[in-house]
C-alpha cells in the first residue's frame, strides 16, 4: 500500500536520524566526520536484515540473535585497524536469495580466517 510504504520510509529516516544524532553526541570528536552517518546507516542495515529475515522465515528466525551478532560484528570492525596498505572492499548488492547465499558463504570463509 503506497500510504503505508510512505509512512515506513518516513519512520525509517527518523530512526536513522535519531541514531545519527545519538552517535554524534557520543563518538570522539576527533573521529572522522562521516562516522555517525556511516554507522547509523550500518546499524539500520543490520536492523532491516534481521527483520527481513524474520519476516521471510515466517517468524521462525531469531531476529534478536541476528541483530546482536550484527552489532558485535560492527564493534569488531571498529576495533580492528586495517593493515597499512590493505585494500578495503565495499559492495552494494541486491537483496536476493542468491546474494544472501553468497554473503553467507563468504561470512563462513571469513570466520575460518580469524
Amino acid at each position: 500500500m503506497p500510504e503505508l510504504r510512505g509512512r515506513e520510509v518516513l519512520e525509517n529516516e527518523r530512526y536513522v536520524a535519531l541514531t545519527r544524532a545519538y552517535l554524534r553526541d557520543r563518538l570522539p570528536p576527533e573521529g572522522p566526520v562521516f562516522l555517525p552517518m556511516a554507522l547509523s546507516a550500518l546499524i539500520d542495515a543490520m536492523h532491516r536484515s534481521a527483520l527481513g529475515n524474520f519476516t521471510r522465515s515466517g517468524g521462525t528466525a531469531d531476529a534478536y540473535a541476528e541483530l546482536k551478532e550484527g552489532m558485535e560484528w560492527i564493534r569488531r570492525m571498529l576495533a580492528e585497524e586495517p593493515a597499512a596498505g590493505s585494500p578495503l572492499l565495499f559492495a552494494v548488492l541486491p537483496d536476493t536469495a542468491a546474494a544472501r547465499y553468497a554473503l553467507s558463504v563468504l561470512r563462513g570463509e571469513a570466520q575460518d580466517l580469524l
